[in-house]
């Protein structure tokens, strides 16, 4: 991998929020939509779709439309060299730093109907 295209990936992995998101899709193995993200981190669903914009925009993931609903997971195609970087980084975090992220979302998957999303998000902590 080239120095710039590293340097440009850490840079996007390097803010907590995206590299929350990375733990979270990671953990459940992708498939997971902006408003299940909003509620596990407790951010307002403007700021997770630009971190989600920023991974998207280094192909860190993907988005996978159904209807109204996009559903977000890991890149699958990512060159093994970058799959490893992100491996690398995720592995050495302590998962009591985001226990509780893992906790609101397994609770908020709970919700899902035939394995979608039908909720939303609450839009009070916008």
């Amino acid at each position: 991998m080239k120095f710039e295209k590293l340097a440009e990936v850490l840079k996007t992995v390097a803010h907590e929020k995206r590299l929350r998101i990375l733990v979270l899709l990671e953990e459940f193995d992708g498939n997971i939509c902006v408003c299940e993200l909003v509620d596990a981190l407790n951010t307002p669903q403007y700021q997770v779709s630009q971190h989600l914009r920023e991974l998207r925009g280094k192909d860190l993931v993907r988005g996978n439309r159904d209807g109204t609903w996009v559903y977000y997971s890991i890149n699958p195609d990512l060159p093994r060299d970058l799959r490893q970087l992100i491996d690398g980084l995720l592995e050495h975090l302590d998962r009591e730093d985001y226990s509780r992220e893992i906790e609101k979302l397994e609770k908020r998957l709970e919700m899902r109907e035939d394995g979608k999303c039908v909720v939303g998000y609450d839009e009070s902590d916008e």
